[in-house]
């Protein structure tokens, strides 16, 4: 299958006129989609070491009010004690979840591999992803099919809230998750592609992609990248197909502060190495968009556009995110926040 390390850029044509030529003919070769096939395929993997997040995660995905959707979950190095668990969540669920939910074992590569796997069996006209620690609302396929409907081919994208979350564990073993603030509308602002090409303002689980972005055009998730490989993944899909904002807040992501997360395992120069790289890929892309030039917004536009700009704790989300493993200051600062104000 042909990928953007093939792009025939030769001959007196301009780049772009070339570049649409070559997607063009890679579109013509486009299988027809199976008569049975859902309209979304929900990629998940997980190492089986986080059973009350993943019930909730699949909880949150069997309330959901549109059921054309599957569910593929792969269970990534896990240990046999933890895979037999999670065996036993999945045997949990509800027969009609159940029948949705198809789940493959990968002993071998890096944090990209499952999803690759996963990619590779879908069979939905859409995908997306949805890692085992985070909750969708009830709308989120209804939001992501309807929209669309109306903007076949786009990826679609809502908009997502950040909380922030503790996992305690009892003396019987039992894990209790809790909210431990407000949650907060992180992520509400429309699609910028030109803040996207410096840093992900997208979480991975707020947009629904064509799958013919893997199977026609070839682009599957990085696996020498060991972070932010659904930055990159995400960046070079919507180079081709465009994005579509539903605006329509349908996903929360759960900042964990007493729990293993990418941000903790990975130390901050290794993002920015991984960060580099990818910018340094995207770099080596032709693109075409309609809207260069019309960032940043003018203050009418801003007006308009129903955005709620970050507050003092949002910023200090982010910068929780940035530096996950320095949690103790964040911890006490919350702790004063409550015993000032309530």
């Amino acid at each position: 299958m042909a990928t953007y390390d093939h792009i025939p850029l030769t001959g007196n044509a301009s780049v772009p006129a070339q570049y649409l030529a070559w997607l063009g003919e890679l579109a013509k070769n486009q299988s027809n989609e199976q008569a049975d096939a859902p309209f979304l395929s929900v990629l998940m993997r997980t190492q089986g070491k986080r059973d009350e997040m993943l019930k909730e995660a699949l909880l949150s995905l069997e309330a959901q009010s549109d059921r054309d959707f599957e569910v593929i979950l792969v269970i990534h190095r896990a240990t046999d004690a933890d895979k037999n668990r999670t065996l036993a969540l999945l045997d949990s669920l509800s027969p009609l979840f159940k029948s949705q939910l198809t789940y493959r074992f990968l002993d071998t590569g890096t944090r990209s591999a499952p999803l690759n796997l996963a990619l590779s069996v879908a069979r939905g006209r859409y995908i997306a992803m949805l890692d085992d620690d985070d909750v969708v609302f009830e709308n989120w396929v209804e939001n992501f099919r309807k929209s669309a409907e109306a903007h076949d081919g786009m990826a679609i994208r809502c908009y997502g809230m950040t909380q922030f979350w503790t996992a305690d564990t009892a003396s019987d073993g039992h894990v209790s998750l809790q909210s431990a603030f407000a949650p907060q509308p992180t992520y509400c602002e429309p699609f910028d592609l030109q803040k996207h090409f410096t840093e992900n303002y997208t979480p991975i689980s707020c947009v629904a992609l064509p799958r013919a972005c893997h199977s026609v055009f070839g682009i599957s998730f990085d696996e020498t990248l060991t972070t932010a490989e659904d930055w990159d993944f995400l960046m070079r899909c919507v180079l081709i197909c465009g994005v579509h904002d539903t605006k329509e807040i349908t996903f929360l992501y759960r900042l964990w502060q007493n729990a293993e997360s990418s941000h903790t395992l990975h130390q901050e120069k290794e993002w920015l190495a991984n960060r580099a790289y990818i910018m340094n890929k995207l770099n080596q892309i032709p693109y075409i968009t309609s809207n260069a030039g019309k960032w940043p917004p003018t203050p009418a536009e801003e007006a308009d556009e129903p955005v709620l700009k970050l507050t003092f704790w949002q910023k200090l989300q982010k910068l929780y995110r940035t530096h996950g493993p320095l949690r103790f200051p964040f911890v006490v600062i919350r702790k004063i926040f409550f015993r000032l104000f309530g």
